[in-house]
């Protein structure tokens, strides 16, 4: 049961840190196509 709950959140880490990356590289392309 425990352990259950673990993996849960570490996925739920990963998802997290997956939008943060996509979030980083949409914001240099985008800034790339400004300048």
């Amino acid at each position: 049961m425990v352990l259950q709950q673990l993996k849960w959140n570490y996925r739920l880490i990963r998802k997290k840190n997956h939008l943060q990356e996509m979030k980083v590289v949409f914001i240099y392309a985008y800034a790339k196509i400004i300048s």
